[in-house]
Formats: C-alpha cells, structure tokens, sequence
C-alpha cells in the first residue's frame, strides 16, 4: 500500500530558489573555467571545483529525498530515488502521531531543512536523537524501533498509522 509525501509550500519554495542558486553556481563555475581555458589553454582547477561540488550537491540531496512511504507485509518502506530504506515490520514496536508543535523545536544535527523536504538527523527533547524522512512541517508519525531508535515520516494520509498498527499486529 503506497502513501503519498507532497512537499509543503516553504518546500517548494526553498526547492526553486536552491535549484535556481546551484544552477547559477554550476554556470558561472563552467564558464570560469572555459574562460580560462580559452585564455591560458589551461583548466581552471577552482572552477571544476565548484562544478563539481555543485554537481554533488544537487545529487546527494536528491538521491536522499524521500518521495513517499509503502506498507507492505513485512516492512514499511521509505520510497527514495536512490534506492528505497526498508524497515521491517517485526523491529517496529509503536507507531503515533506526533502534534505539530512539538517538532517545531527540532535541531537538524546533520541533514537538510527544506531543499526537496526535510531529512537527515534531528534531535528534539520529546524523542531525543531521530532519524526524519520528512516533505511537510505537518502530519508527524513517530515510529519507535526496537533498538531504541526512532524514525519520523510525514504522509500526506495519516492512515498509514492505523495500517501500520493493524499489520503489526498480524
């Protein structure tokens, strides 16, 4: 069963002015170093630097990005465009939702906040340390794992809370 994850308006807004600004980055980075090239008959290490860097950027982000969330029988899985993150139902011990407000506090500690969602890790004083795989400021499920670590997706349905709780307990 697929869930979807639409990002949120400040997601979409941070999406187009990043996209926009590394766009230019990447441009002025290639042109540097053709200039260079057309004058010195060298490449400009800076400017493939930067290129590069830019380049990666845009990749790594958009490989982690989740995309949406499936329920099957044996695991919720994290749909990304670079693979998927599977978690199996048997290591899932509670699944809630969380209000708003309580995540507004959040500290992302290594992660993104914004560009094509908001995931990577956070740390808040109602979980502690968590793992966010995130499009919207809204619709939070805590999802408690067996070793003491906890995910936090948000789908557009929540659902999926209810799904996940009837499947765990089959």
């Amino acid at each position: 069963m697929k869930f979807s994850a639409s990002l949120d308006g400040p997601a979409k807004i941070l999406t187009l002015g990043v996209s926009l600004l590394l766009l230019f980055v990447m441009v002025g980075s290639l042109r540097t170093t053709l200039i260079t090239y057309q004058d010195e008959g060298s490449l400009s290490l800076g400017g493939i630097i930067g290129t590069v860097a830019t380049f990666s950027i845009l990749v790594v982000a958009s490989v982690l990005a989740p995309k949406g969330y499936m329920l099957t029988s044996e695991a919720l899985i994290i749909r990304r465009w670079g693979g998927n993150k599977s978690y199996p139902l048997s290591k899932i011990t509670k699944a809630y939702t969380i209000p708003d407000e309580d995540m507004d506090k959040s500290l992302r500690m290594f992660g993104v906040g914004g560009f094509l969602g908001y995931f990577g890790r956070y740390d808040n004083n109602l979980l502690g340390s968590f793992t966010l795989y995130a499009t919207q400021r809204k619709h939070y499920v805590a999802i408690a794992l067996d070793d003491s670590k906890t995910v936090v997706i948000t789908p557009d349905d929540l659902s999926l809370v209810a799904e996940l709780e009837k499947r765990m307990n089959q």
